[in-house]
């Protein structure tokens, strides 16, 4: 609760922060002060540059129900495929068709709602790089 006298305003700085401002003041002395929130999104990088590797992280979360995150990171501009097997090999799904991706870390959505419960095999392909991680459907 604030006290009589007591003004709140805020307004948004830069992209990505929330500053709030609070003056409390008796009609002869008034003091305030501020709080800046800043919200960080998305993945972190290694000291907020460009990824030094080709990686395909695990998906989050996982084992799941019907979507899962996957994260991969490109040092450098390159055509990306990732596609999702089952344990038989057969591709039942493509999340990137050989897009060219610019350099960093990027994210996409495996929407499983239209499979059966199972384990299964998502695989990235960029350039001569190649990496598969198992995620876990659980209906």
């Amino acid at each position: 609760m604030l006290a009589e006298g007591a003004q709140v305003s805020h307004f948004y700085g830069a992209s990505g922060e929330f500053v709030v401002v609070l003056i409390v003041s008796d009609g002869f002395a008034s003091a305030s002060d501020s709080l800046t929130v800043s919200i960080a999104s998305g993945v972190a990088t290694e000291e907020a540059g460009l990824p030094t590797d080709f990686e395909l992280h695990s998906a989050f979360p996982n084992p799941f129900n019907p979507t899962t995150t996957v994260t991969y990171a490109l040092p450098v501009s390159s055509k990306v495929r990732i596609n999702v097997v089952d344990m038989l090999g057969r591709q039942v799904a493509t999340l990137v068709a050989g897009e060219t991706m610019p350099a960093g870390y990027h994210t996409v959505q495996f929407d499983a709602g239209d499979l059966t419960s199972g384990t299964y095999l998502v695989r990235m392909e960029a350039g001569d790089f190649m990496q598969t991680r198992q995620v876990v459907l659980l209906k």
